[in-house]
């Protein structure tokens, strides 16, 4: 009787267990029709275009018709990044999410580009949950209606609670405004998971949108965490054995948590071209017994890759039919989008690259664009300043068209003129290049025009105005005229030297139709002869 009532019990504990799938994207950042990828492969170059909503939206649906419970959660940075976000101020994005059943959105620090009540009215039309955590928001904000710090999925004994972290450098490097606090993650997670496990929820998911090292310490120094679905540094996970398909580790990465356990982590690159697919397997006490997973890079089905669809046991390009409701979405944004932004600006002689911090050709020319336009209105500026983080692109060789330019310079930043002196502007640089060399707001980086500064040791040294081909020391109590965006101007990235200053004049000309301008004056862009110091 003994031994049955135990195989009975062994019976039991398996058949509770439980099955689950996690699909999951992050940094799409309005790519609403995704992007190209060029590869060189066999010492040949290669072009092809990845992913899109409408790829995302085909690939979930996929899923969803052979596994029963999935979540399909978004880490973050939904919106803005390219002139479907300036066309559409985000309702596209939040339209095709809604489309696509989203399960949860964790808040990116680019929600916050446009301030809180923008992002409140955005997210009024979502049909999903928006979660984070660590925010505090003001309860006189129309935004805190919105947002939940985690929700619960599933019934007992197979409960899960989906947990939002938000980067706190948002408050830095985005315009929530007042009355929206962002605090430690770690911090909140542990009192939030102590007290989601005394109501006996043991399957925790955190929705990250912190950046993949951090993502890491998060698993090694919080107990009780599963699973963590990352966002903010845009990494792909998983051996592709190709360099446009740049893999960081392994898909899923394992990180041991403060108790020994295992804790998976995961993330599936940026722009809608590439969707990740976890499948666990849990038993009665909420521990994960099983797992696998790849990430799906989405293709059309005519499209010819000149290596195998299936690279590794842990990615594959997912060929995709044409499918009418999807495409007939779609093309309604395409249509209200195309005609403004397909018209020839320039033509690109040579690929200018653009890699934040770690060098561009294309930042410094933004730069000399907002003195050339400034000259125009017979406005005279000693230096001018474009920030890494607010160039999104590289540029290829061929004809550049507007949307190309909105989608390489996609905020809607104004240009801002600011008098300041000398030592003031020189610490500002040398600040945030320290810190860009630590790892720490590298989208600060400064690209100037006007000013030369050298790099040595990972230090910024020999600071000069250049004026008419003329190099003069920095004189640090001398004030300068100094120009850059208005993000950056009112403090943005951590510039706080600038939001100091007491005369600040905002002008009426935005940087990427300056720079739109500037294009069509040149006709032909190419590198700059002179190499603008960087961290590489």
């Amino acid at each position: 009787m003994l031994k049955f009532l135990f195989a009975v019990a062994a019976i039991l504990l398996v058949s509770c267990s439980s099955d689950l799938t996690i699909i999951h994207v992050n940094d799409t950042h309005s790519h609403l029709f995704g992007s190209k990828v060029f590869c060189e492969y066999n010492s040949k170059a290669y072009q092809f275009n990845l992913g899109g909503y409408g790829a995302v939206m085909q690939v979930v649906s996929g899923i969803r018709k052979e596994k029963n419970d999935t979540l399909f959660l978004h880490a973050g940075d939904l919106i803005q990044g390219t002139r479907y976000f300036r066309e559409f101020q985000g309702k596209a994005d939040v339209d095709l999410m809604n489309d696509a059943g989203l399960d949860a959105l964790a808040l990116g620090n680019h929600e916050f580009d446009k301030g809180s009540r923008f992002l409140a009215n955005l997210l009024e039309k979502a049909k999903f949950p928006v979660l984070a955590v660590n925010v505090e928001i003001d309860k006189d904000l129309e935004l805190a209606k919105f947002v939940k710090p985690y929700i619960i999925k599933g019934s007992w004994p197979h409960k899960t609670a989906v947990i939002g972290v938000i980067t706190p450098d948002t408050s830095t490097i985005s315009s929530p405004g007042s009355g929206v606090l962002f605090k430690d993650p770690a911090e909140t997670l542990r009192k939030t998971i102590k007290s989601l496990k005394k109501d006996s929820i043991d399957q925790i998911i955190v929705l990250s949108h912190v950046g993949y090292e951090n993502d890491i310490k998060l698993a090694q120094d919080v107990a009780g965490i599963d699973v963590i679905v990352g966002g903010h540094s845009h990494t792909l996970l998983g051996y592709t054995g190709l360099k446009c398909l740049p893999s960081f580790a392994d898909y899923p990465q394992i990180v041991k948590d403060p108790a020994g356990r295992d804790v998976l982590v995961v993330q599936a690159w940026d722009h809608a071209r590439a969707v990740g697919k976890l499948d666990l397997k849990f038993d009665i006490h909420g521990e994960i017994i099983a797992y696998s997973g790849k990430i799906f890079f989405p293709i059309r089905k005519d499209v010819k890759l000149p290596f195998p669809d299936k690279r590794s046991p842990f990615n594959e390009f997912l060929r995709l039919d044409e499918n009418k409701f999807v495409d007939a979405k779609m093309s309604v944004y395409r249509q209200a989008a195309s005609e403004k932004y397909e018209k020839v600006v320039a033509i690109v002689t040579e690929d200018l690259d653009h890699a934040w911090e770690k060098g561009s050709d294309l930042a410094p020319m933004v730069a000399d664009a907002i003195i050339w336009k400034l000259r125009e209105k017979n406005i005279e500026v000693d230096v001018a300043m474009q920030n890494a983080g607010g160039v999104r692109n590289s540029l290829h060789k061929g004809k550049l068209t507007l949307g190309e330019i909105y989608d390489v310079l996609p905020f809607f930043n104004y240009l801002a003129i600011l008098k300041i002196k000398g030592k003031e502007l020189e610490k500002a640089f040398k600040r945030s290049i320290n810190q860009a060399s630590k790892g720490i707001h590298q989208g600060a980086f400064p690209y100037l025009s006007g000013m030369k500064f050298d790099i040595v040791d990972k230090d910024a040294v020999n600071f000069r105005i250049v004026k008419d081909g003329h190099e003069s020391p920095v004189e640090p109590e001398k004030e300068y005229l100094f120009a850059t965006d208005s993000y950056i101007a009112q403090g943005g990235n951590g510039y706080y030297e600038f939001h100091n200053v007491s005369k600040i004049e905002m002008t009426q000309f935005v940087v990427s139709d300056v720079f739109a301008e500037y294009c069509m004056k040149k006709k032909t862009l190419s590198k700059p002869e002179f190499r603008h110091p960087s961290l590489n």
